[in-house]
């Protein structure tokens, strides 16, 4: 059975913003059936990386960090 991977890479402004939005997706990143997701910062770069055997479950993780990264991004500006 193949796999399916994506990458997300975010680059924001600062390695401490970077941690912000690290702790706040990092909570999720709870592994389920046949999916992984693994979180790191590298300098003032966030990478997200999942995997899964359904393109239906890794897009709906996809769609999850999305939303958490725009839920801190939103929380940030205030």
């Amino acid at each position: 059975m193949s796999r399916i991977k994506v990458k997300l890479s975010l680059f924001l402004d600062s390695e401490k913003t970077a941690d912000v939005y690290y702790n706040g997706i990092y909570i999720d990143n709870k592994p389920f059936k046949g999916t992984s997701i693994s979180t790191r910062i590298y300098k003032e770069t966030l990478e997200v990386e999942s995997e899964s055997d359904s393109i239906g479950t890794l897009k709906n993780t996809v769609d999850d960090i999305i939303a958490c990264v725009e839920a801190i991004r939103k929380t940030l500006i205030l």
